[in-house]
């Protein structure tokens, strides 16, 4: 049985999220810090989106068909970490939400090394690559429910 690549690299691009279309949306004013609730909302937001984005990629059949879906979902990805990183979450989730982007770059990242192993048609290399993202996507999870996060912290 072939393993769930494409639900893997949804759970890595997916808790990166990614930016909403509408301009200005998700970002904070000036230098000011948002408030928890709107923080999540904003990030919760921007996770809803994207995961629409990322649903509607063709869902691979083959190995050569999960590169072509890693190319088109790594700029989603980074686009949805780029958002996130403009969010200014209060001081108090600071530390959490800075570990949590953190992880979710590590996910971005992992793209690319998915990507290259179905350019080589290694699906045992492919699925390394999944697992390892599925084990940092389930941290990245605990704290984004820990931050206050729902759409976010969603494993699928």
């Amino acid at each position: 049985m072939r393993p769930p690549v494409r639900n893997s690299l949804l759970l890595a691009s997916l808790a990166v999220a990614v930016a909403l279309t509408s301009a200005g949306c998700g970002e904070s004013k000036g230098g000011d810090r948002l408030s928890k609730e709107d923080y999540v909302r904003r990030a919760d937001a921007i996770c809803t989106a994207h995961e629409k984005r990322l649903d509607a990629l063709a869902e691979p059949k083959t190995i050569e068909e999960v590169e072509t879906l890693a190319e088109r979902a790594k700029p989603i990805a980074e686009d949805g970490q780029a958002a996130l990183r403009r969010l200014r979450p209060p001081l108090d989730l600071q530390e959490d939400v800075d570990a949590w982007l953190a992880l979710n770059q590590v996910n971005v990242d992992a793209i690319d090394d998915l990507r290259a192993a179905a350019a080589d048609a290694d699906e045992a290399g492919a699925q390394a690559v999944s697992r390892r993202a599925v084990e940092n996507e389930q941290k990245a999870d605990a704290l984004a429910k820990r931050i206050g996060l729902v759409a976010c912290a969603a494993a699928d």
